[in-house]
């Protein structure tokens, strides 16, 4: 893993645990609340470094079967995963040993993971579905019918809005309202 500082374009890259497997692909980065980064990619371990200790290398705390393609850190500093075989995961790096809960399966690759400013997971992927989760509770919550490749999230006066990239480029935006109001909004904008 190979981290650049941006204020100083012109050094070396630090390469965090002097780690670099070749056929491990990172697929997902999230930084944790506590400046940690998190790492997930093809051969399904799910890893956190420590970028304070560039010399320590990472500490898997799970596996996820077949690859994560999508990563996300939670705000009470968990992890959530989504994988090539569907499964959606919650990991906690403070309890490596602990293994993952499974919130749900999407029908197919989820490729796109993020984080609601309530803390409500939302996932998407080729399956035609983009999930909003609650995570305490481990159920689903609401559910949009779109595919999605990428979300992301921002604040706004009645919840979120929640940005999904499509594959053939279109972008829409819709309005999420806080988890204590009703489901999604009705409101849809695409660019």
């Amino acid at each position: 893993m190979l981290v650049w500082d941006p204020a100083d374009p012109d050094a070396d890259p630090v390469r965090l645990g002097g780690y670099l497997v070749k056929s491990d692909w990172v697929a997902a980065l999230a930084v944790l609340p506590d400046g940690r980064l998190a790492s997930s990619g093809n051969e399904g371990r799910v890893l956190v470094w420590d970028t304070a200790d560039p010399d320590a290398g990472p500490v898997e705390i799970g596996r996820h079967d077949r690859g994560a393609a999508a990563l996300a850190a939670l705000p009470d500093g968990r992890l959530a995963t989504g994988g090539i075989d569907g499964r959606v995961l919650v990991w906690d790096p403070a309890d490596p040993n602990a293994g993952s809960v499974e919130l749900g399966r999407h029908g197919g690759l989820v490729e796109a993971v993020a984080v609601l400013p309530d803390g409500r997971l939302v996932t998407g992927g080729g399956d035609g579905w983009v999930w909003l989760w609650d995570v305490p509770s481990s159920s689903p919550g609401s559910l949009l019918a779109c595919f999605a490749y990428a979300l992301a999230t921002s604040p706004s006066a009645s919840g979120a809005h929640l940005f999904i990239g499509h594959m053939r480029g279109g972008i829409s935006c819709w309005e999420v309202r806080a988890a204590a109001q009703s489901t999604p909004g009705a409101r849809q904008r695409t660019e």
